[in-house]
C-alpha cells in the first residue's frame, strides 16, 4: 500500500523531471537563435510549439511500444508448457514493474511535451499582451 507521503515525493519528483526537461527544450530553443539572430515572441512561440509537438509524437511512440514489449520481456504469447507457464508467474511481479517503468517514461515525455505547448501559448499570449 503506498503511503500518502511516499505519494507526495513520488509526485514532487515527477513535477521536477517534468519541468527540468521542458526548461531543457526551453534552452535549446533559445540556443536556436543565436543562429538566426531573429528573436521574438511570436518565432519562440513558434518553435516551442513545433518543438512540443515533436515531443509529443516521440512520447506517444514510446508508450506504443512500450505497451507492445512483451517479448523483450520473455512472456510467451501464447502458453502451451507447463514450463511457460512457471516463468511466466515466477518473473511476473519484476517483468510488470519494468513495463510500467516503460510506460511511465513516455507518458512522462508526454507531460513534457504538454508542458511545451502550454509555455508557448503563454509566451505568445505574454507577448501580444506587451507589445499592444
Amino acid at each position: 500500500m503506498v503511503t500518502f507521503r511516499r505519494f507526495l515525493i513520488r509526485s514532487l519528483i515527477y513535477l521536477r523531471n517534468t519541468l527540468v526537461g521542458t526548461a531543457a527544450i526551453a534552452g535549446l530553443i533559445l540556443l536556436t537563435f543565436l543562429f538566426t539572430r531573429d528573436l521574438s515572441t511570436e518565432t519562440y512561440s513558434e518553435r516551442m510549439l513545433y518543438a512540443s509537438l515533436i515531443v509529443m509524437i516521440i512520447a506517444g511512440i514510446v508508450v506504443l511500444g512500450a505497451r507492445s514489449a512483451r517479448r523483450s520481456f520473455g512472456i510467451p504469447s501464447l502458453i502451451t508448457k507447463p514450463e511457460h507457464a512457471k516463468k511466466l508467474l515466477d518473473n511476473l511481479g519484476p517483468m510488470q514493474a519494468k513495463m510500467e517503468e516503460r510506460i511511465d517514461a513516455g507518458i512522462q515525455l508526454w507531460v513534457v511535451g504538454l508542458a511545451c505547448l502550454a509555455l508557448s501559448a503563454l509566451v505568445q499570449a505574454l507577448g501580444d499582451w506587451l507589445l499592444k
